[in-house]
């Protein structure tokens, strides 16, 4: 008789352990409906990296989440996280599994083609790492993120537009703070010296090589998007560095694939920082046939600073500040027609 207990108090707590137990996250991360099998798997979800987007999606949608692992890589349709919230779910959970680590994020709402209706009503997005927590609430999206013509924010709202285009394709995609910052989360350094493909490396040969010589007040990172058969500029056709902030010049080079095409135009987007100032001595274009150099004093007439965004320290020394707009920084230089019409000198 006692043995017969023995045995049924082991069958108990054996199927005790296979029981589902449910993950709680802080009540901050306000979502309590993931599901693991033991607390094993409660430590190894909490070394890999998540990405919780927390509010209401008032219909049915799926959600990809893009990322690239590099400055020199785009998002690729074959790096995704998809997750299909319900309606009235009240968050979407994206997990980079096996030590995976991005270095930029793209998220595409909306993704299924039979779900365009509703609205995501945002109330933070939170990155989750090793007992780490970062979050951007909902009236600081746009200081992390860039939207495209496909979607509007307003009143913490993201609105899907276009809907019945073909291509709709709206994206919701990391800036240079979002960049620099998360590599600062994660503690991993995306530096050039660690890049796959570098400027020594690499032939000219169906390559494009810019070259910025400038000096950094602070660290920052620096974003180079071109222009192709793209119309508008985006995530797709763009590089990043992180660079540090030195006394001294230094040269940040960027290597664009010239297969598809010559770029047909230029932006540097320079700073994510309020208190960052770049100064540019010179900027080197060259290809396996032709170099363009334009000169400290010639910037202001190759590169227009929009007013919106950039203060003009000293245009003929190239020096550029920062301004904040409608609480939001977004200072960049962009290139105007002589540049185009220097570009189009490249064989």
């Amino acid at each position: 008789m006692i043995r017969t207990y023995i045995y049924l108090f082991i069958i108990i707590v054996l199927l005790s352990c296979d029981t589902k137990q449910t993950l709680t996250f802080p009540k901050t991360d306000n979502i309590q409906d993931i599901e693991v099998s033991n607390s094993k798997v409660n430590q190894e979800i909490e070394n890999d990296f998540r990405v919780i987007v927390v509010g209401e999606f008032t219909e049915d949608m799926h959600i990809n989440l893009y990322y690239s692992k590099n400055s020199l890589e785009p998002f690729s349709k074959n790096k995704f996280i998809m997750y299909p919230p319900k309606k009235n779910q009240k968050a979407a959970y994206f997990r980079f599994k096996n030590g995976e680590l991005p270095y930029n994020l793209n998220f595409f709402p909306w993704r299924n083609k039979n779900y365009r209706e509703g609205k995501i009503i945002l109330q933070k997005i939170i990155l989750k790492y090793k007992g780490k927590t970062k979050e951007i609430e909902s009236d600081k999206l746009l200081e992390y993120f860039s939207i495209n013509q496909y979607l509007d924010y307003k009143e913490n709202q993201i609105i899907p537009l276009k809907t019945e285009e073909r291509k709709f394709n709206p994206e919701i995609v990391g800036n240079n703070r979002f960049v620099f910052e998360l590599s600062e989360f994660l503690g991993v350094e995306h530096s050039s010296k660690k890049e796959p493909i570098t400027a020594k490396s690499v032939s000219l040969k169906n390559k494009l090589k810019v070259t910025f010589n400038i000096k950094l007040k602070k660290d920052d990172q620096l974003s180079l998007y071109y222009l192709k058969k793209n119309k508008i500029y985006n995530a797709k056709n763009s590089q990043s560095k992180v660079v540090k902030g030195q006394e001294i010049f230094q040269n940040i080079e960027f290597i664009i694939d010239t297969k598809t095409g010559m770029p047909t135009n230029l932006r540097l987007d320079y700073a994510s920082k309020l208190e960052q100032e770049i100064t540019i001595k010179k900027i080197v274009i060259q290809n396996s046939d032709t170099l363009i150099t334009i000169n400290q004093n010639q910037v202001k007439d190759y590169f227009n600073s929009p007013d919106q965004w950039n203060v003009d320290i000293n245009t003929e020394r190239a020096i550029f500040g920062v301004k904040k707009n409608n609480n939001r920084i977004d200072p960049k230089l962009l290139g105007n027609n002589k540049l185009r019409n220097k570009l189009k000198t490249l064989k």
